[in-house]
């Protein structure tokens, strides 16, 4: 059989003293390069488990969580941190659907996971359409004072167009 089809078709070799030594030599180089990958994840895992991720979620009233948080969120998080990973190697039995802190494993290997700590808050937006705009207000007060000071010439006093602007904002929101 070796003869006829292992041989032919260069899935193995005659023993010779030369033969045996490159299978050796294989054999050495596949190992370090295990040992080197080994290594790697190690220092990865380490890295991870040190790591704590933020992901705000959109909520309604009674802080439930608009759709769920799943492996691609957690995915684009550990990349946003510098972390280049197999989005499968996250491990997420079901999708969060609701905030506080969780602890997710990540599998880098057979016999190497970590353990990633997750913050799930609320989504803040300054200037929702709750009526609660003071943050765009400030915003636009100090827009308006660089605009004044770039241009002393605008007819205007500072003092003068603070009041009156910051006044239109609160009426109309």
């Amino acid at each position: 059989f070796a003869r006829n089809k292992l041989i032919p078709d260069g899935l193995a070799l005659r023993a010779s003293k030369r033969n045996l030594a490159v299978a050796e030599e294989r054999k050495r180089v596949n190992e370090n390069k295990k040992a080197r990958k080994i290594a790697a994840n190690q220092l990865l895992s380490n890295k991870l488990s040190k790591t704590e991720i933020t992901i705000e979620a959109k909520v309604g009233e009674e802080e439930k969580m608009f759709g769920s948080i799943t492996t691609k969120d957690i995915h684009e998080a550990l990349i946003e941190k510098g972390f280049k990973i197999d989005r499968h190697a996250i491990e997420l039995q079901k999708p969060i659907k609701a905030l506080g802190i969780y602890h997710i494993t990540v599998n880098l290997a057979p016999d190497i996971n970590s353990d990633v700590k997750i913050y799930i808050i609320k989504y803040t937006n300054i200037g929702d359409n709750t009526g609660n705009n003071e943050g765009i207000i400030i915003s636009l007060i100090a827009d308006l004072v660089k605009i004044s000071t770039h241009f002393p010439y605008s007819g205007l006093p500072v003092p003068s167009i603070i009041p009156s602007i910051s006044l239109n904002c609160l009426l109309t929101s």
